[in-house]
């Protein structure tokens, strides 16, 4: 391990050949939500996609993410719902919003 960063392989199994599971993944979509708080934070004021950090979870074996809300908006929940309908990798949500919408069925899903 050099600079704090342990190297996974790409086969998409961790550690002892388990799934490898991002459990708090951030994303968000300027244009859809507020996300009052980025604009204190210059360096992270842009929108952040799944799709930007698929490469990096890929290179580092991860198979399945949980996306942690970023905004307390219906609107950001729906962002994640996008994002979960897109992205086979994300496996879970945690909200902090109502459901008005479903992903449907997700048939590879446990």
């Amino acid at each position: 391990m050099r600079g704090g960063l342990a190297r996974r392989p790409a086969s998409g199994k961790g550690l002892n050949e388990h799934p490898l599971v991002d459990t708090h993944l951030h994303m968000w979509d300027v244009d859809r939500s507020p996300y009052d708080w980025l604009r204190k934070i210059p360096a992270l004021d842009h929108t952040h996609r799944v799709s930007d950090g698929l490469p990096e979870l890929e290179r580092l074996g991860v198979t399945a993410a949980v996306l942690i809300q970023s905004d307390d908006t219906d609107s950001d929940t729906d962002v994640m719902l996008a994002a979960a309908r897109d992205h086979q990798i994300v496996r879970g949500l945690w909200v902090t919003r109502r459901f008005t919408t479903s992903i449907g069925p997700q048939p590879d899903w446990p």
